[in-house]
């Protein structure tokens, strides 16, 4: 893996003043947080401590399947010989493109057993974006299925393919490799958002996601105890949902995708499957307390993070029948393994709109400073830096982004170490927590996801006819924040803004394909040639597209107005895509349970399958409708985009 590019150590200059003193000792004294834990083993070594510990242990569990400890280790030895057959060797990454599933745990535990690093692939994700990240990380390999990786270009990488290639693998020794990992090599690779034109990939290391799962504090399970592994394969989120049971004998629980956009089907599986801990989202959180703050009866440690918390959600659900023991709020960037910061929830204050971020956890170190990398006294606000045995390796190749994010840390009484600048604007309260101030930069989070403006942009460009673009994240009505693009036409060419929004399917993950795109004459700019967002307009009731379809049957106009309610624009036609209107997973929970108070039959799955007004009306009255998505599109990109949602269904229906 690339050597990483450190700057040296800014020296700390003298601080004048009682203010600097006294903001010296307490950054000292609210950062003493060390607490004892394994930091020199690696993830195999302490899953294979459990597994001779407790064989029998369930490890992981998906629906009726039910796999120990014992099997688990064996499986994952397996394809880790497999995969050291492949030339598979230290810190080498391997993509894994699999959905939530007991194979997904196999293949990155095989990966760290091999000595590589895994790199979880969304399968949801355009198949440009995949291809670009395959080779961006330089992957030797790619472990997926036949299904999900059809029509993939691999980028160099050799396929291990787990259903064609299951008798191979399944003849490999289940002894697992020697391993060459050290505590500080990188465990995986995470993508997270660009300030330019692409992601870059977090070099996570054994150290870090032990520190995060076997620290201590109020938010570690213990043997036992089952686990939701209900995040995103590829966010930061998954180093807690896997490696906190399976370091500390506890249960991998998989949750289907369909399963977290009802509050209903969530709340049956986490009663069901015996559920003692779950991370969410803090979108996700939102919805589902505002819906059904009972849903979290029975568990006892319920986690959120990614966005700032909303204040009703959480009375909501500390006000329900059976709140959970312990509710946190869990701040903190992948580049700092998962968590930085944890507020235990016990209440919320009167009027308060939202929750602080909490104080650092332990091995965790947090500082609020200035330009001049100085502390900042109680109540002012200043840059939030994180540090300690969290901090990520970097960027690998991409030593610039790496130089500038990683900087030499002069508060640790560590030689070399290093903290990340966030971005993130923060200060501490009289009571010695961080509240949360909004971005110094760019970057924004639309339901729980990191949006880069730049990366949005950067794609939008390429496409043919665009002379100008801009990206914001607007909220132009309370609690509802949306991606907006807007984009000039060069002169004498018409956009298409169907086709604009396929393009930027086929390069951009969901959370950052805008929801709205708005035409304008000039992109409003400043003195310095900087986009003046705060000149940008709203966008418009709807889309700019053709004149809706007016609906034809009493049905379609009571489903259609339902949608204009939940979307909230004054039009929708009989052939809008619910999903080109702006809508997303959230809304579509949202949709769900009023639908149903008419259309009883009507599943989450089928509005994702039948995203039109009219094919879901004739869904719902039984006559046979096409399958929405590819058919109806009228170009070449705009079939390609329709495919890709297509394999995106399927997944949520389990059909991997």
């Amino acid at each position: 893996m690339t050597d990483l590019l450190i700057r040296p150590a800014p020296r700390p200059h003298a601080a004048a003043g009682a203010d600097a003193h006294a903001a010296r000792a307490q950054l000292e004294a609210r950062n003493d947080t060390a607490r004892p834990y394994p930091r020199d083993a690696t993830l195999p070594a302490l899953f294979g401590a459990w597994a001779a510990h407790a064989p029998d242990a369930e490890a992981v569990v998906h629906g009726a399947e039910r796999v120990t400890y014992r099997e688990l280790d064996a499986r994952a030895g397996r394809l880790a010989n497999h995969l050291r057959a492949l030339g598979v060797r230290n810190e080498a990454p391997v993509a894994v493109l699999l959905d939530r599933s007991v194979d997904f745990v196999v293949a990155c535990l095989a990966v760290l057993r091999a000595g590589g690093a895994y790199l979880p692939v969304d399968s949801a994700l355009p198949t440009r974006r995949v291809e670009w990240m395959l080779a961006d990380a330089g992957a030797r390999v790619l472990v997926s299925t036949r299904f999900l990786a059809e029509g993939l270009p691999l980028a160099g990488a050799t396929p291990v393919m787990l259903d064609d290639d299951a008798a191979a693998i399944a003849a490999r020794p289940a002894a697992p490799p020697a391993l060459e990992a050290h505590p500080e090599s990188a465990a995986c690779l995470l993508y997270t958002a660009g300030s330019t034109a692409w992601p870059r990939p977090v070099a996570v290391t054994h150290r870090g996601v032990t520190r995060l799962v076997c620290g201590g504090g109020g938010v570690q399970p213990g043997p036992g105890d089952r686990v939701a592994h209900a995040s995103g394969v590829s966010v930061d989120v998954t180093t807690w949902d896997l490696w906190g049971p399976l370091l500390n004998g506890g249960t991998v629980v998989v949750v289907d995708r369909e399963d977290l956009l009802s509050a209903g089907a969530l709340a049956r599986v986490l009663r069901d499957q015996r559920v003692t801990s779950v991370f969410l989202t803090t979108a996700a959180f939102g919805q589902v307390a505002l819906q059904a703050p009972e849903s979290f009866a029975g568990v006892r440690d319920v986690l959120f993070g990614g966005g700032a918390a909303d204040a009703e959600a959480v009375r909501r659900v500390l006000s329900s029948a059976s709140p959970p023991r312990r509710l946190a709020n869990v701040y903190g960037p992948a580049e700092n393994t998962t968590c930085t910061t944890v507020h235990l929830v016990g209440a919320v204050e009167p009027g308060a709109a939202t929750l602080p971020i909490g104080r650092p956890a332990p091995n965790t170190r947090a500082y609020v400073l200035d330009a001049a990398l100085q502390p900042v006294p109680p109540g002012r606000a200043g840059e939030l830096f994180a540090a300690g045995d969290g901090v990520a390796r970097g960027y690998p190749g991409h030593p610039g982004p790496t130089a500038e994010r990683f900087v030499p840390d002069p508060f640790s009484p560590r030689a070399g170490a290093r903290m990340y600048r966030t971005g993130d604007r923060a200060r501490w309260t009289p009571a010695g927590e961080l509240e949360f101030l909004g971005r110094l930069d760019q970057p924004e989070e639309v339901r729980g996801a990191r949006v880069e403006p730049g990366e949005v942009e950067a794609a939008l460009r390429a496409y043919p006819g665009v002379a100008d673009v801009a990206a914001a994240v607007r909220e132009d009505r309370p609690g509802d924040r949306r991606l907006v693009a807007y984009f000039v036409a060069a002169p004498g060419t018409a956009v298409d803004v169907a086709g604009l929004r396929s393009h930027a399917r086929l390069r951009l993950p969901e959370a950052m394909v805008p929801a709205a795109f708005v035409a304008l004459e000039r992109i409003p700019r400043d003195a310095v040639g900087a986009v003046d967002r705060r000149a940008l307009p709203a966008p418009g009731a709807a889309p700019a597209a053709a004149a809706p379809a007016e609906p034809r049957t009493e049905l379609e106009r009571k489903v259609a107005a339902l949608w204009a309610e939940v979307l909230e624009v004054e039009r929708v036609g009989v052939n809008d895509s619910f999903f080109d209107l702006g809508g997303h997973s959230l809304l579509l929970m949202r949709l769900h349970v009023r639908l149903t108070e008419f259309a009883p039959g009507v599943t989450v799955l089928d509005l994702f399958t039948h995203p039109t007004v009219a094919s879901l009306c004739a869904l719902i009255r039984g006559e046979a409708a096409p399958e929405a998505g590819a058919g109806d599109e009228g170009d070449a990109a705009r079939l390609d985009a329709g495919r890709d949602r297509l394999r995106a269904r399927r997944r949520i229906a389990g059909g991997t």
